[in-house]
């Protein structure tokens, strides 16, 4: 269910750059990175509606001598967002970076 959220926009955006033979540039990663947190939203406002996650969520909570850790069910907060935009756009730069290379890398030795 989450690693749902994380795999299938970066599988996407990997599927997408190895198809590709346009070279992109950091506007089209930004653009990428929008469109995976459109598909974010969606997902975590499902996943946040379904039952089975609260009581995930309830399990993974414990206490222990003064010690507390609870998991935030609120997958939309700012803080939360911010931290994907920056997650798919960082991996998204990256997999562009080792394309570019390969690409480049291929091409000399041709």
């Amino acid at each position: 269910m989450i690693f749902g959220i994380i795999l299938i926009p970066i599988l996407l955006n990997f599927t997408l750059l190895c198809l590709s033979n346009k070279v992109y540039n950091i506007a089209s990663i930004f653009f990428m990175s929008f469109f995976n947190l459109i598909y974010y939203i969606i997902s975590a406002k499902s996943i946040q509606n379904n039952p089975k996650f609260l009581k995930l969520a309830s399990t993974y909570t414990h206490q222990s001598n003064g010690f507390y850790v609870e998991m935030n069910t609120n997958l939309l907060s700012f803080t939360q967002i911010v931290f994907i935009i920056l997650f798919y756009f960082t991996l998204t730069f990256l997999i562009m970076i080792f394309f570019k290379r390969r690409v480049n890398h291929h091409a000399k030795t041709k």
